[in-house]
């Protein structure tokens, strides 16, 4: 009876959430209340989890439940997937408008550390009078 009791609160905790996003999704509403409803019958009346999965062609009412469980879940994952793409699309959307608003202006001489280097400069005493070979001038 204790788990029963325990399984019907965290049912009701999940409804009174559904609950509160009636506002923003009624999807979100409807669908919890659905798996809540669905839930708590099931969880008082086992025994018609047992009868359903037998009409269904699943061999215990547990296994059904566990079926409809990872179906839920992947539905989803794939949900939240599509909502975090969306959000990273709007926020590169906005911070490209951003930077194209309120362009910065470059600064007048690079920094040091990433300036370029020099070209090497060599003496040029060391090579006063050498010829194109190499051999010293006659």
């Amino acid at each position: 009876m204790g788990i029963k009791i325990l399984l019907t609160v965290g049912l009701l905790t999940f409804l009174f959430y559904g609950t509160s996003q009636r506002e923003k999704s009624r999807f979100v509403f409807h669908a919890t209340f659905a798996i809540a409803a669905a839930g708590v019958f099931f969880v008082w009346l086992p025994e018609q989890a047992n009868h359903l999965a037998h009409l269904l062609g699943v061999g215990r009412g547990a296994d059904l439940i566990f079926y409809c469980w990872i179906l839920t879940s992947l539905i989803v994952a794939v949900n939240l997937h599509v909502l975090i793409r969306a959000n990273l699309r709007l926020t590169t959307e906005l911070a490209r408008h951003l930077a194209l608003s309120n362009p910065l202006e470059p600064p007048e001489q690079p920094p040091a550390r990433f300036a370029a280097p020099s070209s090497p400069q060599y003496p040029t005493d060391d090579y006063k009078g050498a010829t194109p070979t190499g051999a010293p001038p006659d």
